[in-house]
């Protein structure tokens, strides 16, 4: 039974404070740290009779947050704190400026919290820990607030006050008041690009095939300026005329598939929003009969040629993540681009196949980078 219970007043706290963590502060009836000091208008709640001669209402939470800047896009979660002026409430004989004060030093108390919670969010290294650390800095403030409050009924008095408030200053000094922490961007990067292409076949390749359309798919590392790149395309064409090759015989509109494996080096020349990349690599290619029967097998040519061109990559927009990821527990700094293409390979199949083959691609990319904050 005392199992139960627990497992009850466990599944209620984590209810309590996912409320508290989810609430918006934006709403009417209450009032932020930075708008000024508390005034005696503030306490709109209805007061209630008892050894209390006023109630200190608030809320402290998080939420996750989207802040653009220009073309970036800041990801994080924001801590805020407000004053809940419905709910919180003076009896009107009891009013006094020590009082006043004591409230005063409450709401003080609450945005060294409120930025104590900020500070973690931008500190934490993974977001399953982000829950539970803000839950225990939000029972320490309870706990501080109903301390100081036993304090000041034992005392009284305004250098209680004084001295109290002088520690709680000292305390918002040792927290930055911005919600978007300076950070480093790390030398390594890497990303994801995908495209459509359009080959160009010239020579006897290009008497004998048609030119051929290619769906690419490629991974990008970036150190400094430095670049290296994978990339994987799998296309079709046909054959253009009828036409023997030692036994092989190829008839004409015969359709046939582009495969081609391409590793290549870049330098990354950055122009404002244009990125520039010439490159140079090499490229396994492949046209082959797109058949099931087995007398086509042979139907194939292969070959593994230098390649070289430009990458242009222009920048649409950027996003801080200042979030952990979940997999790697790394806050990232990424770049959404569209991407085109041109390179040139001069094939060689032997049997007197070759072209200068323009490889033309449109299509997006992204690079990200690994951030750590100042």
């Amino acid at each position: 039974m005392m199992g139960m219970r627990l497992v009850l007043v466990s599944v209620l706290v984590v209810l309590l404070f996912s409320g508290s963590l989810g609430q918006s502060s934006n709403k009417e009836g209450t009032k932020k740290w930075n708008s000024g000091e508390l005034i005696w208008e503030d306490f709109k709640g209805i007061s209630q009779e008892g050894d209390t001669a006023s109630h200190f209402e608030y809320k402290l939470g998080s939420r996750y947050q989207r802040k653009k800047i220009n073309d970036t896009t800041i990801i994080y979660y924001e801590a805020y704190a407000y004053f809940d002026q419905e709910n919180s409430w003076v009896i009107e004989e009891k009013k006094s400026d020590t009082l006043l004060l004591l409230n005063q030093l409450l709401f003080d108390l609450v945005e060294v919290h409120r930025r104590k919670m900020q500070a973690m969010y931008d500190s934490v290294v993974h977001p399953l820990f982000a829950d539970s650390l803000a839950t225990v800095i939000q029972v320490e403030l309870e706990q501080e607030i109903s301390a100081l409050e036993q304090e000041f009924i034992q005392a009284e008095n305004h250098s209680f006050i004084t001295s109290k408030s002088d520690v709680i200053n000292r305390k918002l000094d040792n927290y930055t008041i911005s919600n978007i922490p300076s950070f480093t961007k790390h030398h390594f990067g890497y990303g994801l690009n995908a495209s459509f292409s359009f080959l160009s076949f010239n020579n006897s390749l290009g008497s004998k095939f048609t030119n051929g359309t290619a769906v690419n798919i490629g991974m990008d590392f970036q150190y400094k300026k430095l670049m290296f790149g994978i990339l994987g395309s799998v296309g079709w064409n046909k054959v253009k005329k009828d036409f023997t090759d030692g036994e092989l015989e190829w008839k004409k509109g015969f359709n046939t598939g582009l495969v081609m494996l391409e590793s290549t080096f870049a330098y990354d020349i950055q122009l404002d929003k244009t990125h520039l990349k010439p490159f140079i690599g090499g490229a396994l290619f492949e046209i082959a009969a797109i058949s099931s029967s087995s007398e086509f097998a042979d139907h194939n040519y292969v070959a593994y040629r230098p390649t070289l061109g430009l990458i242009v990559d222009y920048a649409m927009r950027k996003a801080v993540k200042l979030i952990p990821s979940t997999l790697l527990s790394d806050k990232q700094i990424s770049q959404f681009n569209i991407r085109f293409k041109l390179s040139v390979t001069p094939l060689d199949f032997g049997s007197g196949l070759d072209s200068n083959t323009i490889n033309l691609s449109v299509g997006i990319s992204n690079l990200s980078h690994v951030i750590k904050l100042d």
